[in-house]
């Protein structure tokens, strides 16, 4: 999930468990237990490893068995700086909110978290809220900005923070009711046009929960499609790619290999645009982009690999985005949302 919507969550938690004690410092204090599991983001900068952000991010600082022991030196700094206001087993319990309620955001996203690390690597994704999403963020910014301008004795504070702790709640089962119903919309075009898979993926697209990508997978051909809650058919057009697959087989150092297509969830495909270099499409967000010709300019994000006198280098491909019409990417997405079928 975006920063900022972890900031003001755990603002609200903040005031809710810590309020009457701490004032408007609850606020922050709430607001750094739920930023804290982000912190892995700076390893990659101390790390001289060109997957770091793969390999460390939604990893150690936002796993369970982790966060129980990171909880501990945090309640006894909180003990000695508020002394009495917070004893320690009530800031350990403070702590462990914080992180649990940032992962658990986390897992309603599509890039995943390794939950139970050190003892599994599996990500759990999921897939039903997008990472930013501008109807479950707004509501805990507005309450955020009230509890920092409004009187700090007000009987209205407890209100008003449970008031959207609660509305999150009934917003995230609406994503799971979303997500069923879309999901079985999905399975029902692809028998309908006889698209033999293996697997299938169902996530809504950035800032909303109308607009839904669905990705199915066999050996040898990935299908990207998507649709809006809003449009007034049911008719899902899918859009196909070799998955090329046993081009990575000629890649000597398989590591950065497996790290990519874990990374994938299993949803990628292979191109060759040159002897040295493949771009591998990650593709578990969906297509960003249905108007270009070509998967780097339809896909925001790829990563390529490259072939440097024998050694292998991972980079960060993103297709045209430098020159991208930011604009004309909102409204593009604007008009996908409102129901208009993607067209080549």
């Amino acid at each position: 999930m975006d920063s900022v919507t972890h900031i003001v969550l755990g603002a609200a938690l903040g005031e809710l468990s810590l309020g009457k004690k701490l004032g408007k410092k609850a606020l922050w204090v709430g607001a750094l237990a739920n930023t804290i599991p982000d912190f892995d983001v700076f390893v990659s900068y101390f790390i001289k490893d060109e997957m770091a952000y793969i390999k460390y991010h939604r990893a150690y600082t936002q796993a369970i068995p982790v966060q129980l022991f990171m909880a501990l030196p945090l309640a006894w700094i909180g003990n000695h700086i508020f002394e009495k206001d917070i004893p320690f087993g009530v800031g350990y319990m403070f702590w462990l909110l914080g992180f649990f309620t940032h992962s658990m955001i986390d897992c309603c996203t599509t890039y995943g978290t390794r939950l139970w690390l050190p003892f599994s690597t599996v990500q759990v994704a999921f897939n039903n809220l997008a990472i930013v999403d501008i109807i479950y963020m707004l509501p805990f910014l507005i309450l955020f900005f009230y509890l920092v301008i409004g009187q700090k004795e007000s009987s209205k504070r407890a209100f008003w923070s449970w008031s959207v702790i609660g509305f999150s709640l009934f917003y995230l089962g609406i994503t799971f009711f979303n997500k069923f119903y879309i999901h079985q919309k999905f399975v029902s075009s692809l028998k309908e046009q006889n698209i033999q898979y293996d697997r299938l993926s169902t996530s809504p697209s950035i800032l909303n929960n109308i607009l839904w990508a669905g990705i199915a997978t066999n050996d040898t051909v990935i299908y990207t499609s998507e649709y809006s809650l809003l449009q007034n058919h049911n008719k899902i057009k899918f859009f196909s790619y070799k998955r090329n697959i046993n081009l990575l087989k000629t890649v000597n150092d398989q590591d950065k290999v497996n790290w990519l297509t874990w990374f994938s969830n299993g949803y990628y495909f292979v191109k060759q645009p040159h002897t040295d270099t493949l771009h591998v499409f990650t593709i578990k967000w969906g297509q960003a982009i249905y108007t270009r010709s070509t998967p780097e300019e339809n896909f925001i994000l790829f990563f390529k690999l490259i072939n440097e006198n024998g050694l292998w280098m991972v980079r960060e491909g993103s297709g045209n985005s430098e020159a991208m019409d930011w604009n004309e990417a909102f409204v593009n997405l604007y008009e996908r949302i409102s129901g208009n079928t993607p067209k080549l």
